[in-house]
Formats: C-alpha cells, structure tokens, sequence
C-alpha cells in the first residue's frame, strides 16, 4: 500500500498536462488516460511563435492576391508554402499533432481533391500549402477539442509541363529538365517558417528555352513573357527581362516555372548587332547554327558553325574558296525572313575583315552563301562539257538564277 502511494505522488504531473478530446462521428471518445502505444499530449514548444486561428463556424479570411496583366516588380525562382500551388499529381504528408489516425500520406488526385479520414474529399487545386494547411485546420476543428497543430509536407511534386512559343527553334509543349530548389516543404499551423526544407526539381524559364532549341536571332529578350493559370479562370502575366541577366546577372529574371506556364518570346523590331552578339553567348541560344555554303568551295554542303559567326568563318569552315575556280572577290548571300520574304545581295568578301552587317554579317540558321566561278572557269568547263554534270549543288545553283535572276 505504502508503495502504491508512492507512485501516486508522481502521477499529478502527468495529469496536470492538457489532454485532447475527440468527437468521432456519434460518439465522444475523452482521453483521461493515455491510449496504449500513444504518448501524452503534450504542450507545443513555447519557442514555435503563436497566432490566432479561426473560431468554429468562421469563415477562413485567404490571402488577397492581385491579378494584373503588368510586370512583376522583381520575379524570383524561389518556392515557398506561400507562392507553391498544389495540383494533381502531388503527394503530400498532413500531421495532426498527436492524432496519428488523421495522419499521412495522400497524394492529389486528377479532379484537384484528396480523400482525407473523418472529412472526406477536400478540393485543394491551385491552393497554395499555406492555405491547404488553414483549410485542413478548419476542416477537423469540429472533431478536435481545440485547433489542431497540423503539419504539412511537400514530398512529391507533380511533372511541369510548359508551352513555348514565339522565336525560339523548336516551338512547342515541353517537360523541361529541372533544377533542385529548396523548397521549405513543411509548415505548421502555428508558424509560417519553415520547420525544414526538401529539395525538390523545378525548371527555370531559361531551361525552358534551351528545351526549345533555344532563341532564334530576332527574339526580343527583353519582353518575354510567362502566362500562368491561376484559381477561376484568372491569368497572371508576368513580363521577364533576360537582357538585364545577361548584362548584369539579375538571376531574379530566371523565374522559376509551374504546371501549366505559357512562355512566349516575341520578335524584336530591330536587332542590335551588339546585343545580338551577346545574346548569342547566353545558355539559352542554341549553341550552333547550320547554313548553306554552295558553289566553287572546297567541302560544299551543310556547314554547322558556332552561334555568331560570319560569312567569312562559314566560307573557311567549308574549306575555303576552291583554288584556280573560286570567284573570290564576292559571293551571294541568301537569307529567308521570318515573314517569307527573301533578303538576297551580292557582297564583297575580304576574309580578313572584321564582322559587319555589309561584308561580313553574323549568320543565321539556313543562311545560303553561294560562291560563283570564275569567267575563265565557266568558258573551260563549257569546253570541256564538265557544265553539263549535274549534281545537288549545281542544282541549288540553278534554282537559285531561276528565282533572282
């Protein structure tokens, strides 16, 4: 009896800690005593800052977000609870402090809902975690004796899938390789901080761009934009200056990219030669380019040369003017515009010239260079019938005085 006393001396700081109640449908289940295999409820650390939540029967007042077709005032690549929306296809882990039959995995299903025990199906589509962790509070606060401390996880992200369109190479829907990002994927309803953080993969705008063959010569870096499909059928449009990360490294213009984003690069009015040569260096240009360079050259055909080169770089790349037969003091330059127009001159080529738009331009994809023979060489391959040969580069030849002769 004695001894039986002596425990009881020890329990009231057990039962001084407050306990939870709770209410299963058609029952009321009190915990005076801790569950077999549970541990007793505990107090939250006093360090975890504290707010107010929502009474039972309040409305949940959501962050306002302003929709506005204008320019973000600085985009960022960072992710957090407050700027992630969750859709199909992520997974998610939800905690209830203590409550380990209202915790676990789920992952979001293709209507933008997940089954949850006691509440059912809850639409989470296109709501940040933030606000899925203040719904799923107010969802079990009728089941709970007081507001649940719920944690919530980002264990899995859905694929982003992205449309690029405008001046890049290869238009199109892209799944664009990914970075890692840390991604504060845990917050409890009583903190917004990050409790820890998940590395997760998230493309960038200008790995997007790469996907798609990269930008053509006449893309207008500095007004790029990115569409993203918001709640009720609102669209945010966010403009992006890639000039400004070039120039200055600005990585905040390297927005990070969502499911669903449309990107659209349009064409410059006028190409700066400078900025194009610039442009050209970026990891988001295509690293080559190929054109044409047809006629009295050594290796004829398709050349692929490095992004910015020259005429004259494409003319050494195809080995050279063929000796003795080469007309080397000028070649026809051809090149298609974007809006079906056709750009051909006659220039004057000096190999040591420096760049210029007169003699010596930066190609683009599909430029044609034709070298012509010389007088001399086109009487001796009459007289010797070598004229009559046909092969695919004399009949580029010949389609070429066909259309612009």
């Amino acid at each position: 009896m004695l001894l039986t006393c002596g425990l009881c001396s020890s329990l009231p700081a057990i039962a001084a800690v407050d306990e939870t109640e709770l209410k299963s449908p058609g029952s009321l289940l009190k915990l005076d005593t801790p569950l077999p295999g549970r541990q007793p409820i505990l107090s939250p650390p006093s360090t975890l800052p504290r707010r107010s939540l929502p009474r039972q029967g309040e409305p949940i007042v959501r962050p306002k977000s302003t929709i506005e077709a204008l320019p973000f005032a600085a985009p960022t690549p960072s992710v957090t609870g407050e700027t992630y929306t969750v859709g199909p296809g992520d997974k998610l882990q939800i905690v209830l402090f203590n409550v380990p039959e209202l915790s676990g995995e789920v992952r979001v299903a293709a209507d933008g809902q997940m089954n949850l025990p006691w509440i059912g199906t809850v639409l989470v589509d296109r709501m940040t975690m933030s606000e899925v962790k203040q719904l799923l509070t107010q969802k079990y606060q009728p089941f709970l004796k007081r507001p649940p401390l719920v944690t919530l996880t980002l264990l899995e992200t859905r694929p982003v899938r992205v449309v690029v369109a405008g001046e890049v190479n290869r238009p199109g829907s892209y799944q664009p390789a990914a970075q890692n990002v840390d991604l504060p994927g845990t917050f409890t309803s009583t903190s917004r901080a990050p409790l820890n953080r998940n590395a997760l993969q998230w493309p960038t705008l200008t790995q997007a761009l790469q996907t798609a063959g990269g930008i053509t010569q006449q893309a207008d870096i500095r007004q790029v934009t990115v569409r993203r499909p918001l709640r009720n059928n609102l669209v945010q449009v966010t403009q992006v200056d890639l000039w400004s990360l070039i120039r200055t490294g600005n990585v905040s213009q390297d927005l990070t990219l969502r499911d669903g984003d449309v990107i659209v690069v349009p064409q410059a009015k006028t190409v700066d030669p400078a900025m194009a040569y610039r442009v050209g260096t970026a990891s988001f240009s295509p690293r080559n380019v190929q054109v044409q360079v047809v006629g009295e050259v050594k290796r004829p055909g398709a050349v692929e040369i490095s992004t910015n080169s020259s005429l004259n770089q494409a003319i050494l790349a195809a080995g050279g003017f063929e000796d003795d037969r080469a007309k080397e003091s000028q070649v026809e330059f051809v090149r298609l515009n974007p809006d079906g127009t056709v750009d051909k001159r006659t220039m004057a080529v000096n190999l040591a010239s420096a760049p210029n738009e007169q003699t010596n331009p930066i190609l683009r994809n599909n430029d044609v260079i034709v070298v012509q023979r010389t007088k001399g060489t086109k009487f001796l391959d009459r007289a010797k019938g070598i004229g009559q040969v046909f092969t695919p580069f004399t009949g580029i030849l010949s389609l070429f005085r066909l259309l612009f002769n």
